[in-house]
Formats: C-alpha cells, sequence, structure tokens
C-alpha cells in the first residue's frame, strides 16, 4: 500500500469572512444576538501516489471540507459549523463575535476534535498527532484564523481576513544514482539502494499557537496517545549514536525502492510528511531524510539532516534556517549519488560509495555525494546534496 503522495496548492489562501447582522429591537436593548453571513473561498490539495511530476506550488484542487469555529469576546465558542460548498451562511453568531478559526481538509476532524473543544484555550491547546487523530497520508490539513479581531461598524457590519496554511512539512526526495549503479547487483560488492525513509517527524503539532511544537507538559495536558518523534525504519543503539527515547517506527514514513523505482530514477519523487521540529545539532534530534542501502553485506546510508548546520551544493537555491522544519514548506531534495557502486579490488566498507554507517551523527563531506534543496510555499525549498 503507498504510504505516500503528493500534493501542492496554493500554500498561503485568503479567506475571506464577512459578517452582517440585521437590525431588530435587541439593537434598542443593547443585546448582542444577530445573525451573520460567513464567506469562505479556499483551495486545496491533491494527493497523488509517488510521482513522476516534479513537485508543485500551483496545482490545486476544491477543497474537501473545512470546519469554522466563531468565538466571541471571552474565547467561548459562539458556533462550529461543517462545511463543503465554496460558499456557507452561518446563523447563531453575534456582534460579540472576534475571532473566527478554520481548519480545513480534515475529514476525521468531529472524533479528532470533538465538541467538548468549546472555548479559544481549549482548541489552541488540541495536539495532533501525525500517526493517529492529525495525519497527514490521505488529506493534508491547512489551518488559520482572522488577521485581526473582528469589529462591527455603525451598520452591524463586520470583515475579516485569515490565511489558512498546512499545518504539515511536504518533503519531496529525487534521487540520481551513480553512473555505474546496476539494477540487480549480483554480489555483496555491489550498492544495492533498498527505500527511502524519514527520521525524526515531528509526531505532534499545535493548531493555532505561537509556539507550534507542544512541551512534553502540554502533550501530557492534552491526553496526546501518541510519541514526539516517527521514524520509517529502526534506529538501534549503539550502532546510531543520536536516536531519541521517544520515538517509534511508522510505515507510512518509509517506502521501499522498488524493481521499477531502480530501473529509471529520472523524474521519480518520494513524498512525505512531517511536523515541525526545530532541532539545530544531531544530539537534538533534527528530522532526517534517508536513503537506506546494503553494501558489502552491512547496512549503508545516504542522509540529510534537515536542520540549518547541514550544507548544500553551491548554487542551491535554499538553506534551513534556524527554526529547522516549519510548517507550509515544500523541502524538495536531490541527492546525487558521484561515489562508486562497486568495490575495487582490496577496497573496504564502505568504499567508494559515499555512504555512512550512522545517519543520525553529524553529515560528513567526502565529496561523493551532492545534495541540493530549494524551499518554498507549499513552500518549495530545493536541496541538492552529493555523496
Amino acid at each position: 500500500m503507498k504510504k505516500n503522495y503528493f500534493l501542492s496548492m496554493l500554500a498561503l489562501t485568503a479567506l475571506t469572512v464577512g459578517f452582517a447582522s440585521c437590525n431588530n429591537d435587541d439593537e434598542a436593548n443593547g443585546t448582542a444576538g444577530k445573525s451573520a453571513t460567513l464567506t469562505i473561498s479556499v483551495k486545496a490539495p491533491d494527493s497523488r501516489a509517488t510521482s513522476t511530476t516534479a513537485p508543485s506550488a500551483s496545482d490545486d484542487a476544491t477543497i474537501s471540507n473545512y470546519t469554522v469555529f466563531v468565538f466571541n469576546d471571552l474565547g467561548v465558542l459562539e458556533n462550529r459549523v461543517n462545511g463543503t460548498a465554496a460558499t456557507m451562511q452561518i446563523t447563531g453568531v453575534t456582534t460579540k463575535a472576534k475571532d473566527v478559526y478554520v481548519i480545513a481538509n480534515a475529514s476525521n476532524l468531529a472524533t479528532a476534535i470533538p465538541a467538548t473543544v468549546n472555548s479559544k484555550s481549549r482548541l489552541e491547546a488540541w495536539v495532533g498527532d501525525l500517526n493517529g487523530d492529525a495525519s497527514q497520508l490521505t488529506n493534508r490539513w491547512a489551518a488559520g484564523k482572522n488577521d485581526a479581531a473582528l469589529t462591527f461598524n455603525a451598520s452591524n457590519e463586520a470583515t475579516a481576513t485569515a490565511t489558512l496554511k498546512f499545518i504539515s512539512a511536504r518533503i519531496t526526495l529525487k534521487i540520481e544514482p551513480m553512473a555505474d549503479y546496476t539494477l540487480t547487483p549480483t554480489d555483496n560488492r555491489s550498492l544495492k539502494l533498498k527505500s527511502v525513509a524519514i527520521l525524526n517527524a515531528g509526531g505532534a503539532t499545535k493548531l493555532f499557537s505561537t509556539s507550534l511544537i507542544p512541551s512534553a507538559a502540554e502533550r501530557t495536558a492534552a491526553s496526546f496517545a501518541g510519541k514526539p518523534y516517527y521514524a520509517g525504519i529502526t534506529m538501534p543503539t549503539p550502532d546510531m549514536a543520536n536516536v531519541p527515547t521517544d520515538y517509534t517506527v511508522a510505515s507510512f514514513l518509509k517506502d521501499d525502492i522498488s524493481t521499477v523505482d531502480k530501473a529509471d530514477f529520472t523524474g521519480k519523487y518520494f513524498y512525505h510528511y512531517s511536523f515541525e521540529n526545530a532541532a539545530s545539532a544531531p544530539t537534538m534530534y533534527p528530522t532526517i531524510v534517508v536513503i537506506e542501502g546494503e553494501y558489502d553485506g552491512k547496512a549503508i546510508y545516504y542522509p540529510v539532516h534537515l536542520a540549518s548546520y547541514q550544507t548544500f551544493d553551491t548554487g542551491t537555491t535554499g538553506s534551513i534556517s534556524s527554526n529547522g522544519v516549519e510548517r507550509g514548506n515544500s523541502y524538495d531534495i536531490t541527492i546525487k549519488l558521484t561515489g562508486k557502486a562497486k568495490f575495487e579490488d582490496g577496497g573496504t566498507y564502505p568504499g567508494e560509495t559515499g555512504g555512512d554507517d550512522d545517519p543520525t551523527d553529524d553529515p560528513a563531506e567526502d565529496g561523493k555525494i551532492n545534495i541540493s534543496i530549494s524551499i518554498n510555499n507549499w513552500i518549495p525549498q530545493l536541496l541538492v546534496k552529493e555523496f
């Protein structure tokens, strides 16, 4: 079963919210309780399997669903409405309405965020699980709120604009193998590329907060049942030096390199998704994109650390900021293998492959791997690394 998907959309989508309250006798009495109209115009993602299509930020599709939360000036929920149409009229809100929060493309939201989440503080404290209630496998969630508090004019009308953003980061990988790489190596002395995986993917996120990565205390308070990190493959210790204690293997973060893929890497892209990870050193468990292989009967890896210390090719169009992996970014990576796929006579592991036995360690620069990256609005970042 495919565990990775391709999508692209306008990463930042304007959401216009208009409230027009009607005149009635309650206005003279100074009470609120007037109907309102909420107009939404959004474009949502289109999901694909591992694709021959290059990453794009402008491949749009109609939104599948959305939920609108309207809170008053005390942070109390006035109304929660689900919709699928491009426009929708909402009743049951008043001129005390202050904040409008929107979550799009979350088909399981009724169970993920139950009716007990009935205040702004509770919604802002909610923590989603990449391997559970906030899975991004088939639906890429987007979220946003009005940029400024609603204010009503003398005619009891108010408008607001909110900006929607993907709640995950997209990671794409394109592989360019070395010239002597063969589809079906006949012995252990030839490199065999086995899979593409993500290590230390951010597993927990908040939807609406200035600090989107929840602390351990916040995860506990939210009854978070998942893990702060997920990985596509097992990270054995002590073979790997920097392994978090709080991680679990998640198959959706690994894609086997099939015979078809190995036959022709040209135009093949692997897609995965992760929540935020602000690690700035290998010991802080950064998100890592890795090609897993086998050479001389041993595991061999080609890692790219999505952290500010990772270096990329001269002329690459992006770099990782000090914030590490950020939501709404597309990290579009190309790994070029420039070493040799076969042992030279008398050679020893890892030969001239340019690979490493520990993908979690500080990436070494040996001239046999070339990595480029482009970080853009999804937001794509084109990163190239040569091994």
